[in-house]
């Protein structure tokens, strides 16, 4: 797996979470996401806050810079900007299509931590971009995010690391 390649990216909604219900439209997202991610052997995880996405996507290069084009063109989101990518020996989000993790309390700790009082992607350098990335896969291996549910084996092929029990929000959002 010379070419396992994992982007890191945040946008802006165009959508008005307040009208339109973010349950909602993140949902449909996932929906898409986690068809189109299996059959291209993509995973990550996808976070949505304050107006803004975050996403990790990894797989091949070839496929991961695909997705990204196409999530580019996407009208539920504008301003695309890649805060991190790069070749990778393993995936941190390995065996989910594409899990979404909704706000938390937790979440907040962890940003006011590093002396952050919202959810900002814009305004990360690389440094605070890894942290988060740790962040979500540490607390969702911990089971610190919610109920445990186990995500379908065949969601991204297997590469190096272990497979653990997923936690998840509601079963629709986590996978």
């Amino acid at each position: 797996m010379d070419d396992l390649v994992r982007l890191v990216y945040a946008s802006e909604a165009t959508f008005d979470a307040a009208n339109q219900g973010v349950e909602l439209e993140v949902g449909r997202i996932l929906t898409e996401s986690r068809r189109n991610n299996t059959r291209a052997q993509v995973g990550g995880v996808l976070y949505y806050g304050n107006g803004y996405f975050f996403q990790c996507l990894e797989g091949q290069r070839d496929a991961v810079v695909e997705t990204y084009q196409r999530i580019c063109l996407d009208p539920r989101h504008k301003n695309p900007k890649i805060l991190l990518k790069g070749f990778t020996k393993r995936r941190l989000f390995q065996d989910w299509s594409m899990k979404y993790l909704p706000t938390e309390k937790k979440l907040r700790d962890f940003l006011a931590q590093h002396s952050l009082t919202e959810f900002s992607p814009f305004d990360y350098d690389r440094e605070m971009v890894g942290r988060l990335l740790i962040y979500f896969q540490q607390a969702d291996e911990s089971g610190e995010l919610a109920e445990h549910s186990k995500e379908s084996p065949t969601a991204a092929p297997t590469t190096a690391a272990t497979s653990a029990p997923k936690t998840g929000w509601r079963r629709l959002f986590n996978r």
